[in-house]
């Protein structure tokens, strides 16, 4: 249950995460587990927020305090990471949550969200009190290198819409659409997931723009 609720997370699909999110937490409660319980108050806190109830922040960090007091360190790049994206821009906190858990990286060296990281890394240089665009592109160029090195298609597309993105907003729409299209045609299914949904958006706006 847990790991169809990551999958539909990183689908973003929020609504069916946040379903699965609370199936998990009746049942870990109802069994009295407390580590998996841990986990689906941080699961319901990050899908609370992702649906707009900034307030379920104190979900997640009751979640998140009960898993550190198992003594487990698995998947926290993850949950921070999740954590510090469900913030809202004006919340300076996601820039100390987001370097805690690169931190976390390099302690476990777990490094499956490392590529997701930069790229949020890269959406916080563009939207913080000084948008820094250089440092964005880096951090996407960063992110997509490294999806690309683990072949982890499902981030590397993620990179390449932020990074699309900001070169639409650059006027560079040619090498938007072309680095955006070259990842996206690798897919042959799950087009319904948002994700893709929102490439093929943004791949259909960049080809009208570069024509």
């Amino acid at each position: 249950m847990g790991f169809g609720a990551a999958i539909s997370y990183h689908f973003g699909d929020y609504g069916d995460f946040l379903n699965r999110a609370q199936a998990l937490h009746a049942l870990a409660s109802e069994q009295d587990l407390q580590f998996h319980k841990s986990i689906s108050l941080m699961y319901l806190g990050i899908g609370r927020m992702r649906l707009g109830e900034i307030d379920a922040s104190a979900v997640f960090q009751e979640g998140l305090t009960g898993y550190r007091g198992t003594g487990s360190r698995w998947a926290l790049p993850f949950w921070l990471g999740a954590f510090a994206a469900a913030l809202p821009e004006s919340d300076e906190q996601r820039i100390t949550i987001l370097d805690q858990a690169f931190e976390a990286v390099e302690a476990t060296q777990e490094r499956v969200e490392e590529a997701e990281l930069y790229r949020l890394r890269g959406d916080f240089a563009r939207t913080g009190r000084s948008p820094n665009d250089d440092l964005a592109e880096k951090n996407y160029s960063t992110a997509k290198r490294i999806a690309q090195e683990q072949g982890n298609m499902l981030s590397n597309l993620r990179a390449s819409s932020s990074l699309a993105l900001l070169w639409r907003d650059q006027g560079r729409d040619v090498e938007a659409c072309d680095l955006l299209g070259d990842v996206y045609r690798w897919f042959t299914q799950g087009f319904d997931v948002p994700v893709l949904r929102r490439a093929r958006a943004l791949l259909h706006e960049l080809d009208e723009l570069a024509s």
